[in-house]
Order: structure tokens, then C-alpha cells, then sequence
């Protein structure tokens, strides 16, 4: 599974088998998460990528990897949570071309509950849904914090977004209000990977098809699930979530 980007990546095929990965050490990155595959690769560089804009950046993973693929582009992570953005910080210390943001985007600038999983991976700025918990027990446990919130246009304002922008967003359940927040940024916008929702898994969550409404308005394809993962419900077969691949053409 090493073809996965996002940061629940190989958590994911860990609880397919029944397992629960515990935090990395600081500093510690897993191999698995930085080895770019060598097809997926050719294509992305290919694409002409300039920028890419990490949306739920989470301790470094997706921005290292990206750094390995687009070894030139200028990748901007955005991370809410302070110990995770703290591991982010130090994982891309020494990358120069990468920079952290310790605030969640969103469709406005202020602050914002957000809802911190036992499991910092499954933590969202909306409230965790009943099945969430049954189908991963170990998210269960929820606590609170505020943090700060600001829309992609906004931050754009402030950054320098040289076209062609790859976004990725892994925001659980909260994409289509970072499309929201980006209508501006995204004419720049030549790839999205988004993890996108088929079952409630979060209160008021996008869903697939808001996301791919969103896009469409945009101007964008859907290509399918990126890498072809897809992840299925052990109750009824039923996918649950995939990362799923959109291209302006």
C-alpha cells in the first residue's frame, strides 16, 4: 500500500487486518510514506506541478512524499492540531522548498471547535458520527479544542501560488467547505486528490457527490479513485471512503 499518499494511508490497511498503528516517534517518518511510486510519479511530474497546497497536513507525511515526487515545487501544509503541526514543523525542517501553517482552511477566516480523535488522524472540524465509532473504535474518544480557521483565498493573498497548483485535501468530511473558502485559488487549480465520503461518517459532512459537484462547477473530471484504493465496510461490503483523483482538462 505503499502507492497512498494521505496521511491515514497505512493506518488504513493496518485496521483492515485488525491492527492500530501508534504515533511515530518525532523526527521518525515510516519509509512506506516517502517512496514514491515510480508510474504515479511519472504522471504528476508530467502535469507541470508548481505548487501544492496540503490541506490536513497532518505530522509531514503527504508533504514529504509530495517532496520526493515534485522535488521542485513549493508544497504549503496546513495543520490545525499543535503537536501534530509540531512533528510537521520538524519532519520538513530541513526541506526549503516546504512551509507549515498552524491553522485549518476553511469558507471563512475566524475560529473554530474542532473535534480531536483519540486517533489524531480521524479528528475533524465536525462532530464524529455513531457508525465512525463503530467501524474504528480506537477514534472514539473525543476531546475539544479552538483553533484558528482561514479560507484558501484568504492565505493565497498571502503566498506565492505559481500555477499549476495540485490540491489535496484530507479533511474529514469538511472538503467542500475548503472548496468554498477557494473559489478564487481554484482557476489556479490543475489536480485535486481529495478523500471523499460515501457513508456519515462525521455530522454534517460533504459527501462524494458534494465534492464532485463542487468540482464539476469548476471545470474539473473525476478520474477515479487515486491509486484505486477504496476502502469498504467490514458490516455490509458497502465502500465507506476512497481518495479519489479530479483533473481540470
Amino acid at each position: 500500500m505503499i502507492l497512498q499518499i494521505t496521511k491515514q494511508s497505512v493506518q488504513r490497511v493496518l485496521n483492515s487486518l485488525g491492527y492500530r498503528m501508534e504515533r511515530i516517534k518525532p523526527n521518525s517518518v515510516s519509509p512506506h510514506q516517502t517512496s514514491p511510486p515510480s508510474p504515479l510519479v511519472e504522471w504528476l511530474r508530467s502535469m507541470n506541478i508548481k505548487t501544492v497546497i496540503d490541506v490536513g497536513g497532518h505530522c509531514g507525511e503527504s508533504a514529504l512524499w509530495y517532496n520526493k515526487a515534485l522535488p521542485d515545487a513549493r508544497i504549503y501544509s496546513f495543520e490545525p492540531l499543535q503537536d501534530c503541526f509540531s512533528q510537521l514543523i520538524s519532519n520538513i525542517k530541513n526541506i526549503p522548498n516546504c512551509q507549515g501553517f498552524n491553522f485549518a482552511l476553511g469558507e471563512d477566516d475566524g475560529e473554530q471547535v474542532i473535534y480531536r480523535s483519540s486517533f489524531t488522524g480521524s479528528s475533524s472540524l465536525l462532530n464524529m458520527d455513531t457508525l465512525h465509532k463503530t467501524l474504528y473504535p480506537f477514534s472514539a474518544d473525543i476531546s475539544t479544542e479552538t483553533v484558528k480557521v482561514r479560507s484558501l483565498d484568504s492565505i493565497a493573498e498571502e503566498l506565492s501560488l505559481e500555477p499549476n497548483i495540485l490540491l489535496k485535501m484530507d479533511v474529514q468530511g469538511f472538503e467542500d467547505r475548503v472548496l468554498k473558502g477557494g473559489q478564487d485559488a481554484l482557476l489556479s487549480v490543475k489536480i485535486v486528490l481529495s478523500e471523499v465520503l460515501f457513508q456519515p461518517l462525521y455530522e454534517e459532512q460533504a459527501n462524494f457527490a458534494d465534492i464532485y459537484k463542487c468540482l464539476l462547477e469548476k471545470g474539473f473530471v473525476f478520474r477515479g479513485t487515486w491509486a484505486g484504493y477504496e476502502k469498504r465496510s467490514p458490516m455490509n461490503g458497502l465502500p465507506v471512503y476512497c481518495d479519489a483523483l479530479f483533473l481540470k482538462e
